[in-house]
């Protein structure tokens, strides 16, 4: 987004299923940063949307919290109605398994709200989700 996207240059970003890094020391690297945020509101047009999907309650609920200081969310209970049984092999996988997926649609506010959006620390830890190994 930084070096590659001009300034209100793009109608959509679609991100889904960020890697939430399980691991602590790991949790740096997760994409979803208020610096991100800030990003994609600048690249993204007047009007322009964000679309966020995850299957992680934790990214989730930190979403809820960081999206709304440069996006106005809606948030999307069903699948993409034009992918019904689902956009993404993620996806597909975690409703296979009986795992929520939270969607949203996020639309760019012409001036941020006042504030900064939180960091992404949270506890991701979800195992019941990964294979077991033999």
């Amino acid at each position: 987004l930084s070096g590659r996207l001009a300034e209100s240059s793009v109608d959509e970003l679609h991100v889904y299923h960020p890697q939430p890094y399980y691991s602590p020391q790991e949790a740096s690297r997760r994409l979803i940063t208020p610096a991100f945020l800030s990003r994609a509101r600048e690249v993204l047009k007047p009007g322009g949307l964000l679309i966020l999907q995850t299957d992680s309650q934790a990214y989730w609920r930190y979403l809820r919290a960081a999206v709304p200081f440069h996006f106005e969310p809606e948030l999307h209970r069903d699948p993409w109605p034009d992918a019904p049984r689902g956009r993404t092999r993620r996806e597909i996988l975690a409703r296979k398994k009986g795992l929520a997926v939270w969607r949203m649609v996020a639309k760019r506010l012409e001036t941020p709200r006042p504030g900064s959006p939180p960091e992404p620390v949270f506890d991701a830890n979800r195992p019941r989700f990964r294979g077991r190994r033999v």
